[in-house]
């Protein structure tokens, strides 16, 4: 078995970014090399453990969706092969946990599922009482689990880094406007 990817290690391409899973390399002026690694964050901390092949099996779930649903939106995804654009004795590093994708303009949003009211949530909740404006219950602990489910859209600042809930007034302001070209 091959050990864990905590974090890449490419000195053939330019390093742009390193997120809380991903890290991201700059392939030429319209292109990156996104490389998914294994690192495991909970709560906008990246743990000190690695999961092996986590970034393969992530990798390859965002590659089924983007071949699921490309007829219907197009993608960044530009079809070179990660092992090209790097150097041979670096091709493991990205072999099943990379792709290389058109430079595009990030919309810096996640969609988040929360059934416990924990991380930037409770914080939140213990501000408002509210998660990214969403009512809850009066007198919920932290970390207590939800049997609703909220569905929250969460902005990420901080270089990839941390998770901010969206205020209501901000959430529709956004949703109002129309995002980037996709593509």
């Amino acid at each position: 078995m091959t050990a864990p990817l905590f974090e890449s290690t490419i000195t053939s391409l330019p390093l742009i970014n390193k997120g809380k899973v991903r890290d991201i390399y700059a392939v030429d002026a319209d292109k990156l090399l996104i490389v998914t690694t294994d690192r495991l964050s909970a709560f906008d901390v990246i743990l000190p453990d690695p999961i092996p092949r986590k970034g393969e099996v992530l990798q390859a779930v965002a590659n089924f969706w983007f071949g699921k649903l490309g007829h219907i939106v197009p993608n960044q995804l530009t079809g070179i092969d990660p092992e090209s654009v790097v150097a041979e004795s670096e091709r493991d590093q990205v072999r099943g946990r990379a792709v290389v994708v058109k430079r595009l303009k990030p919309l810096p949003i996640e969609a988040v599922v929360r059934g416990y009211v924990i991380g930037s949530g409770w914080k939140d909740y213990q501000r408002t009482g509210k998660v990214s404006g969403i009512d809850l219950p009066d007198g919920l602990r932290q970390a207590e689990h939800r049997d609703v489910q909220a569905a929250a859209v969460v902005e990420v600042e901080h270089r990839g880094l941390v998770d901010h809930g969206l205020g209501e007034r901000r959430r529709g302001r956004r949703a109002r406007r129309r995002p980037p070209s996709t593509c």
